[in-house]
């Protein structure tokens, strides 16, 4: 079984990006990426998922004052 998942995003502007993982109930499992005047690209983000358990997560994107939500579903 794969045990990353890949995110890809392009940035029209420069921007600050935060990545972050969530489990089910919405607590914190860790950040992902934080960083501040991004430059404008192509990006691909690799989250490892190995070390998690089975069960429903959820990445947040935010993208300067925007966020996006991504289910995640992992199975071991």
């Amino acid at each position: 079984a794969k045990h990353y998942t890949t995110i890809n995003y392009e940035l029209n502007t420069p921007a600050n990006i935060e990545i972050e993982l969530f489990d089910i109930v919405g607590q914190h499992v860790k950040s992902i990426i934080n960083q501040t005047h991004l430059p404008k690209n192509k990006y691909s983000q690799t989250i490892f998922t190995n070390e998690l358990s089975s069960g429903i997560y959820f990445i947040k994107l935010k993208l300067n004052n925007s966020e996006h939500v991504i289910k995640l579903i992992i199975t071991n």
